[in-house]
């Protein structure tokens, strides 16, 4: 797993990132499922699937996450 985003720690819970990719969250049916966990043990579930031509997976935040719901938290390729 190749991290391409990490929110950063220092935000707020309800801080926006502007340097977030867009969460393009994908249909509950059409989520990869792919994931992750990350240096802090932290887990994360791709909420936006590879696309076409791109082979990054997105988690976003859900409600109760540490960010503002619906903006990704991380970002990772498999590679």
């Amino acid at each position: 797993m190749h991290t391409t985003y990490a929110r950063p720690q220092g935000l707020a819970p309800d801080q926006v990132d502007a340097a977030a990719p867009a969460a393009d969250v994908a249909p509950a049916a059409a989520a990869c499922a792919a994931t992750a966990t990350d240096r802090h043990g932290t887990d994360w579930t791709c909420t936006r699937p590879e696309h076409p031509g791109q082979d990054e997976h997105r988690a976003a935040f859900d409600v109760g996450g540490y960010g503002p719901p619906g903006t990704v938290g991380r970002a990772w390729t498999d590679d």
